[in-house]
C-alpha cells in the first residue's frame, strides 16, 4: 500500500478540481470508521461531495492529514491472514483465488498486455501482484514502489523484481512501460497531480493499470478512514481523459465490488466522459450512507434475539463489528488463511462449523450477499442479507 503523498489543501477545498463549493455530509461524522487495513477506526470523519466537479471525497484537512499518519504508522497489509492476499470469490461456487492473480489472469485471457516490457507496481507492499507477474509474465523485468523498507527484502527476493524503490513516484529515476496501481489511487488526496506524474513516469505508449474500489457498488468504501477519493466508472474514465490517458479496459467484472482499468497514454484524447449530475451523485451517496446505517439495524435486531456472528473479516465486517462490539459473539470466513484464528477477540470459524446457537449477518451489496447466503443454506438456514441498496 502506497503512502499518500498527500498536499496539504484549505480547508474544505475539492482535491480533485480545488473548486471551494464543497458541501459536507453532516450525518457521515456520525459512523464508525475502519482503516484500509482493516482495523476499527474513530468516529467523526467528514465526508464531503463537490458541488463543482461532483467528486465525493474526505475533507483532507489538519485531522485528516493526523489520522493518516497515525494509521500508516501501524500499516500491517492483510493481517487477517498471516500476509496473504485477500481472496475474490467466485460467490456461486465458493472457489477463490487472490486478487492480483485474478486481474492478471483476465488481462492476459484478454490480450491486454505485450509479451515483454517493464513494469512498476505503485504502492508494492509486500509484493502480490509482482509475485502473479513473475509467475505469468517471467519476460517483464520488474520493479516495486513503497513508501518505506519495510517489504524489500521481501519484494526484492520475488523472481523477476530489478529494482525495489522507497520514495516519492517523481524521484524513481526511471521510465516504464506499464505502471500498475492496485488499490492506490484512493489513497492519494491529489489524484489528478499524481496520474499527470505517473505519464511522465511512463514510455511512449505506455499504459497505466489501475485497481480502485466502486463506492456505488459497495458503500464500504465511504467508511474506509483514509481513502480520499471515492470513485465510480464515470468519475475514473473523466479523470484519465482529463490527465491526457485513454481508457483501453474500464470494467466492474474483474472483481467483485470494485473497477479494473487499463489506460493507454495519449495526449490527443478528447474528454468524452461526463460526470452523472451533482443531483445524482448527491442522491446516490444519500441512499448508500442511509443503506449503511440500514445495516446497523439488521445486526442489531439479530443480536436482541441471540447470538450474532458476522460474514467476513476485511472492510465490511470489521467496521459492523466497530458499530456494535458488544453485540457481535463471533466471525465466519471461508478464506482457509483465516479460519481457525482469533480476530478481534472473536473465534473465526468456516460456515459449515458454526456454533450451535446463533445467525450470520452478511454486511455485503444484497445481490452478492444473496447469492452466498444461497449457497451456503446448506449449512442451515441462519444467514441473513441487509436489504438492496
Amino acid at each position: 500500500m502506497m503512502k499518500p503523498e498527500i498536499a496539504v489543501q484549505s480547508d474544505k477545498t475539492c482535491h480533485v478540481c480545488q473548486s471551494p463549493d464543497m458541501q459536507v455530509i453532516g450525518e457521515f461524522s456520525s459512523l464508525a470508521q475502519v482503516t484500509s487495513d482493516c482495523r476499527p477506526w474513530k468516529r467523526g470523519g467528514q465526508l464531503g461531495i463537490c458541488l463543482s466537479c461532483g467528486f465525493v471525497q474526505k475533507i483532507t484537512d489538519d485531522a485528516f492529514l493526523r489520522d493518516c499518519e497515525a494509521i500508516y504508522r501501524s500499516y500491517e497489509v492483510y493481517y487477517q491472514a498471516g500476509g496473504e492476499e485477500q481472496k475474490v470469490f467466485d460467490q456461486s461456487r465458493g472457489l477463490s483465488m487472490s486478487r492480483s492473480e485474478s486481474i492478471l489472469a483476465q488481462l492476459l485471457k484478454e490480450n491486454k498486455l505485450p509479451f515483454s516490457g517493464t513494469l512498476l507496481d505503485v504502492g508494492c507492499g509486500n509484493g502480490n501482484l509482482l509475485k502473479s507477474f513473475s509467475k505469468h509474465c517471467p519476460q517483464w523485468s520488474l520493479s516495486g514502489l513503497e513508501f518505506d523498507e519495510k517489504n524489500r527484502n521481501a519484494v526484492e527476493a520475488i523472481a523477476h523484481v530489478d529494482q525495489f524503490y522507497s520514495c516519492d513516484l517523481s524521484k524513481v529515476p526511471a521510465s516504464f512501460d506499464l505502471i500498475s496501481m492496485i488499490h492506490c489511487l484512493e489513497h492519494i488526496s491529489d489524484p489528478r497531480r499524481f496520474l499527470l506524474l505517473v505519464k511522465e513516469k511512463l514510455n511512449r505508449d505506455g499504459m497505466v493499470l489501475i485497481e480502485i474500489p466502486d463506492y456505488t457498488q459497495n458503500p464500504f468504501d465511504l467508511v474506509i478512514a483514509d481513502h480520499c477519493t471515492h470513485f465510480d466508472v464515470c468519475a475514473i474514465r473523466q479523470l484519465l481523459e482529463q490527465c491526457g490517458f485513454e481508457p483501453v479496459l474500464v470494467s466492474t467484472e474483474f472483481v467483485s465490488k470494485e473497477i479494473t482499468v487499463l489506460a493507454r497514454v495519449n495526449d490527443e484524447v478528447k474528454e468524452t466522459t461526463r460526470m452523472t449530475s451533482v443531483q445524482d451523485s448527491q442522491r446516490r451517496l444519500s441512499e448508500a450512507i442511509a443503506w449503511l446505517i440500514e445495516n446497523i439495524a439488521c445486526a442489531t435486531r439479530i443480536a436482541d434475539h441471540e447470538e450474532l456472528g458476522i460474514f467476513g473479516t476485511s472492510i465490511a465486517g470489521v467496521w459492523l463489528y466497530n458499530e456494535i462490539p458488544e453485540r457481535v459473539s463471533f466471525f465466519v470466513d471461508e478464506d482457509e488463511a483465516r479460519i481457525g484464528r482469533s480476530f478481534l477477540e472473536r473465534k473465526v470459524y468456516h460456515p459449515r462449523k458454526l456454533p450451535n446457537q446463533g445467525q450470520v449477518f452478511i454486511p455485503l451489496p444484497h445481490k452478492i450477499a444473496g447469492g452466498i447466503a444461497a449457497r451456503l443454506n446448506i449449512y442451515g438456514d441462519r444467514f441473513i442479507i441487509p436489504p438492496p441498496l
